[in-house]
C-alpha cells in the first residue's frame, strides 16, 4: 500500500509539516472555544471550523477552510430528512485537469460519545439520523465533542451496511490527514456530491450548512485500493 504522502502526490516532508501544523492549528482552536463561551454544537463546531483560516505548509501548499454560514434545521432541514447536519467538501485545485471535489456529510454532537450513548433518547435519535445517512451514502462521520476543553473532536466514520460507525474514533485533523486527503474516504462521484451536499436539492433547500475545505494539492488517486479496509487502522 502506498504511503498516505505518496498517494497525496506530495513528498514526505511537506506530509510532515501539514500534519504538524495541522495539529496545531486545531489544537489551539480547541483551546478558544470552551463550553462557557460555545455551549451549544452548533455554536461550537462553526466556530471550531471558521476559525481554522487559510493552513500554509510545505513549500507552496495550503488548506484554506471556509464556512457557508445556513442552519441545518427547518421543516425540510437535512437534519430533519437525511440525519445529517453538516456537510464537508473539499475542492483540490492543484491537478492539471481542473477542480477536483470530494464530500462528506455528518452528525455533530456536543458531548463525548459515552454520555450521548449514555441517554436513550439521544442514542435512538443518532441511530435513526446514521440510518437515514446511510441510505444517502457510504461516506458520512459522527463527530462528538470531547469532554474536555482544548481537545480536538473526534471522527467516528460512518458503516453503512449496519446504519451506524466505527467503534473506533480518530481526531479530526489525522482524520483529514489520513482518510480524506489521501482519499480513502469521502464521496468522488460528482452526482452523487450534488445529491448529498447541494444547497439547490429539494430535500436540502437553504438549510445546509457546507464546510468547505480548498486546496492547491494535486488531485489525489481515488483508485480501487481507496477503501476502508485497507485504509489506515483506527486509534
Amino acid at each position: 500500500m502506498a504511503e498516505l504522502w505518496e498517494r497525496m502526490g506530495i513528498s514526505q516532508h511537506d506530509f510532515d509539516d501539514l500534519s504538524w501544523k495541522l495539529s496545531l492549528t486545531m489544537t489551539a482552536s480547541a483551546n478558544r472555544f470552551t463550553r462557557l463561551t460555545h455551549h451549544t454544537e452548533d455554536g461550537y463546531f462553526v466556530a471550531f471550523m471558521a476559525s481554522l483560516g487559510i493552513i500554509y505548509f510545505g513549500d507552496h501548499y495550503y488548506l484554506n477552510f471556509q464556512d457557508s454560514k445556513t442552519s441545518p434545521y427547518g421543516v425540510d432541514g437535512p437534519e430533519k430528512i437525511f440525519g445529517c447536519d453538516f456537510g464537508l467538501r473539499v475542492d483540490f485545485h492543484g491537478g492539471s485537469s481542473g477542480t477536483f471535489s470530494k464530500a462528506i456529510i455528518g452528525q455533530a454532537k456536543n458531548n463525548p460519545r459515552k454520555f450521548v450513548e449514555g441517554i436513550k433518547q439521544e442514542k435512538t435519535r443518532l441511530s435513526e439520523q446514521c440510518s437515514a445517512m446511510a441510505e444517502v451514502t457510504s461516506n458520512y462521520v459522527v463527530m462528538f465533542r470531547p469532554s474536555t476543553d482544548g481537545t480536538i473532536p473526534l471522527v467516528y466514520i460512518g458503516d453503512q451496511r449496519n446504519k451506524t460507525y466505527s467503534e473506533k474514533g480518530i481526531r479530526f485533523d489525522k482524520y483529514l490527514l489520513e482518510y480524506v486527503l489521501p482519499c480513502y474516504h469521502g464521496e468522488t462521484n460528482p452526482d452523487i456530491i450534488s445529491y448529498m451536499i447541494s444547497s439547490h436539492h429539494s430535500g436540502w433547500l437553504q438549510y445546509q450548512r457546507i464546510f468547505t475545505i480548498d486546496t492547491n494539492l494535486p488531485t489525489p488517486d481515488p483508485s480501487p485500493e481507496a477503501v476502508m479496509s485497507k485504509g489506515p487502522k483506527m486509534r
